[in-house]
């Protein structure tokens, strides 16, 4: 019995039409060959498709059938015939070929002629009996034509086919039966040097041709058929030959033509066919890639080859593969979209492998560009300093990025549930949407908007809105693309301003009114642009409506009467940065006449600390020099008149003092009228202090020295007190009034003493400061009480404890001592703890 082919690599091929099997020679007329011809189309396609392009190897059946058609119909002789049928296989390009015809009695296959096949194995064709492992009785057997197409599978039958492939040289064999009527007359077999391309189909037909052609030569020997019987089924042959090759030239335009990479393996992947684009891809030819395994061919990249060959493994398996892979094509690599499809028998066995692929390297190009082109967007999108929202048609948002959640407060997620609309402040809806409209229609390509969002806190957020609209290549619009900058800050930022604007200018009018309306002279320097004097009314009729300081020099002198150049000018000096506190100066009226002024100036800086002006103010205080003089006349006539008693008095005293009987009385009686004597030195002293004409004898005083002298001097004032000095090192010498400074000391060491617990230390001491030197005198007692402290330094004013101790005085000690320290330019305080009291002032170092 022949052996089960669906088990052998051996692929049975059937003639098919419209994918129903026609075993070969069964009633095989020349209807059913025609009809054979046009058969289903993609079973042809699918059996030429190949990875490689190439020429033909062998000429097509087509062509045969064109050429050996009218030599058949000459032919009468079985010998002539059968020397004709090994001709043609002869031109497939067979390295060997034998008939077998069917004996009339037993029904065996038998030789009747060959070419190339060797002695031994023709004594083994002589008879071949039924079920011989042979591929001329598989093809006689089962009616089809039987393709061997790789040798070496053949294990270990049909031995007898594959010894002849071996002793030729041949990698597949053919055998064809020839069959007429439901009989098998014969079988034609030949080996060729390479796997068969062709299909099966192709091959049945050609088997019906020479199948007409052998009966008719049997007939002619015996059989009934007449020779117009032959005749005629010769020509319908010759139009079928026709037909079939019209059908081959228009395949064969097709595959080649086609754009990608198509081609027909066999099911053990050796390449039987390629078409045109496939070769000029791998600039190969076809001897190069005929015969080869698939895997093996140039192009692959060696990480490719195992995936090609598994990929051929799993649709010789009947599974469809398809796999994105890399090549070396003409042009350097190549990617490709790769596929292979096994094609089936009418059993369902893999008959063929139908690679196929596609360059899609410039497709994956401009994917990347793409992908990379939505990254750069959306790095661009993600990462804009300000919001930006995609929005469709509707109001919707599409997309936002996390600027823009942050404006708004709502997450990605939550504005994809709302409309631009719904975060939108009400009073702002009806004008965005508007402009959407304007914007949609094409009215106009874009709009600003300065608007505001509800922030999903409750909040109003402040914003300027860019929007326009992405239309596609129609023009019909897409969506709006927003930008969105938040402006809240600036928003609050403009209003702060306007609103310290608007405070600036109610001061500037305040001062203003202020300025115009003060009752003293106000000079102001400009100096933030170009130099300006500003002047109130009571001091341009000083200055006459002077523009410029220049033309204040000569107007202001010194109280001696000396001009004071531009440079010593109160303006001028507080140019430079200093202040000027209570300077008396004489001025020059515009009437002509002059007056002495008490000036204070003072410099104007910016922000940054710089100065850009000064003002300067003067207080007219002639009348009160004028009222200072007369009662410094006065004072000076009642301390003149005073004196005189005072003086009778004292001598009175000095006479009665050497009386022993009259001594003490004499000392009480001195005692006071030196005290009288005091209060009228302090008259005087505070009627100079006030009119600002105490006069100050300067000289160099070493201040520690100065401080031991007079506590020596005071020690009747001291009695009953230790007095210790403490010094600093490094105290300098100073340049002040020894006299003056003598009785500021006096003064406090006297009131130490007076108000100090009995017994206990007076405390000196001296330190140098930064730029002056400090002397502090501290007692210890009951202290001096809160309220009292803030007025000691008042005139007239006498402490509550002074005034219930009943201690002589006027209440002017501490205020002629404070005159004194400032006419120096000091400074004096006093500080109360309990049990302690300091008295402390500073002078100025030189």
């Amino acid at each position: 019995m022949p052996r089960d082919l669906t088990a052998s690599p051996l692929q049975a091929a059937p003639l098919s039409c419209n994918n129903r099997s026609i075993p070969v020679g069964a009633t095989l007329s020349a209807e059913e060959i025609e009809a054979s011809i046009g058969r289903d189309e993609e079973v042809a396609c699918a059996a030429s498709l190949s990875p490689c392009a190439g020429r033909e190897v062998y000429p097509s059946p087509g062509e045969l059938m064109a050429r050996a058609a009218p030599r058949i119909a000459r032919v009468a002789d079985l010998d002539e015939l059968a020397a004709l049928l090994l001709d043609q296989a002869m031109e497939l390009g067979a390295r060997a070929a034998y008939l077998l015809l069917t004996s009339e009695d037993t029904g065996e296959l038998g030789l009747h002629s060959h070419r190339h096949v060797p002695a031994d194995i023709r004594l083994c064709l002589a008879r071949v009996a039924r079920g011989a492992p042979l591929l001329d009785e598989w093809a006689a057997s089962s009616g089809r034509v039987q393709v061997m197409s790789d040798a070496r599978s053949l294990d270990p039958d049909p031995s007898m086919t594959r010894e002849l492939c071996a002793r030729t040289g041949a990698q597949s064999a053919v055998s064809m039966p020839l069959r007429v009527r439901d009989r098998c007359l014969g079988v034609l077999s030949f080996c060729l040097p390479r796997p068969y391309p062709r299909a099966c189909v192709d091959l049945g037909a050609l088997a019906a041709l020479f199948a007409i052609g052998l009966d008719s030569a049997l007939a002619r020997g015996g059989s009934a058929r007449t020779s117009d019987r032959v005749a005629q089924e010769l020509r319908r042959a010759s139009h079928l030959e026709r037909a079939l090759l019209e059908r081959e030239e228009r395949f064969r335009a097709i595959f080649d033509g086609a754009l990608q990479f198509i081609g027909l393996l066999s099911p053990e992947g050796i390449v039987l066919e390629n078409n045109r684009a496939a070769l000029e891809f791998c600039r190969a030819t076809e001897a190069e890639t005929l015969g080869r395994p698939f895997w093996e061919l140039t192009g692959w990249s060696p990480e490719h080859r195992e995936r090609v060959r598994a990929a051929v493994a799993e649709a010789a398996a009947g599974r469809l593969v398809r796999d994105e892979i890399c090549v070396n094509g003409a042009t350097g690599r190549r990617f490709i979209d790769f596929s292979i499809k096994p094609i089936t028998d009418d059993r369902g066995r893999v008959v063929m492998l139908l690679p196929e692929g596609h360059d899609i390297t410039e497709r994956r190009q401009m994917e990347q560009s793409l992908r990379e082109s939505e990254e750069d967007f959306r790095l661009t999108f993600e990462n804009a300093p300000i919001g930006m929202a995609i929005v469709g048609l509707g109001g919707g948002f599409i997309r936002v990025n996390h600027v823009y959640c942050e404006i708004v407060g709502y997450a990605a997620d939550e504005l994809s549930r709302l409309r631009f609309q719904d975060i939108t402040h009400p009073d702002d809806v009806d004008t965005d949407v508007g402009l959407v409209e304007r914007l949609r229609s094409g009215e106009i390509p874009r709009y600003q908007l300065a608007k505001r969002y509800i922030h999903k806190n409750g909040t109003t957020i402040h914003v300027v809105l860019h929007t326009s609209v992405v239309r596609d290549e129609k023009g019909e619009p897409l969506h709006y693309i927003a930008q969105v900058e938040d402006v809240t800050a600036r928003k609050q930022a403009e209003e702060e301003r306007e609103r310290l604007l608007a405070q600036l200018d109610a001061e500037r009018r305040t001062l203003r009114t202020v300025f115009d309306s003060a009752p003293v002279p106000l000079l102001l320097v400009d100096r933030s642009g170009a130099e300006r004097l500003i002047a109130n009314p009571h001091a341009r009729d000083l200055t006459g409506g002077a523009e410029e300081r220049e033309q204040c020099v000569g107007r202001v002198r010194r109280p001696d009467g000396t001009a004071l150049p531009l440079d010593e000018l109160p303006s001028s000096r507080a140019m430079r940065g200093e202040t000027i506190l209570g300077e008396e100066l004489l001025v020059a009226k515009a009437d002509g006449s002059s007056g002495t002024f008490l000036i204070a100036a003072a410099p104007i800086h910016d922000s940054a600390g710089e100065i850009t002006g000064a003002i300067v103010a003067g207080e007219d205080i002639s009348a009160l020099k004028e009222l200072a003089r007369m009662r410094e006349e006065w004072t000076s006539i009642i301390a003149h008149d005073l004196r005189q008693p005072i003086t009778t008095i004292l001598l009175k005293a000095s006479r009665l003092a050497t009386e022993p009987q009259s001594s003490d009385r004499a000392q009480h009686i001195r005692a006071s009228a030196m005290q009288l004597n005091r209060m009228i030195d302090d008259l005087l002293d505070v009627s100079r202090l006030e009119s600002h004409r105490l006069d100050l004898r300067h000289a160099e005083v070493d201040l520690p020295a100065l401080i031991r002298a007079t506590v020596e001097r005071t020690a009747d004032a001291t009695r009953g007190h230790r007095v210790d000095v403490e010094v600093q090192d490094g105290v300098p010498p100073l340049l002040a009034d020894p006299g003056r400074l003598e009785q500021v000391l006096t003064n406090l060491l006297s009131n130490a003493a007076k108000y100090g617990a009995p017994g206990t230390p007076i405390r000196i001491a001296v330190e140098r400061r930064s730029g002056e030197v400090s002397v502090a005198v501290e007692n210890e007692g009951k202290g001096i009480a809160p309220d009292d402290v803030s007025r000691l330094f008042t005139r007239y004013y006498r402490t509550r404890e002074a005034k219930a101790g009943g201690a002589a005085g006027l209440g002017l000690g501490l205020y002629i001592v404070r005159g004194l320290v400032e006419a120096h330019g000091g400074r004096i305080w006093a500080e109360n703890a309990p049990g302690k009291t300091t008295f402390q002032f500073t002078l100025p170092l030189p």
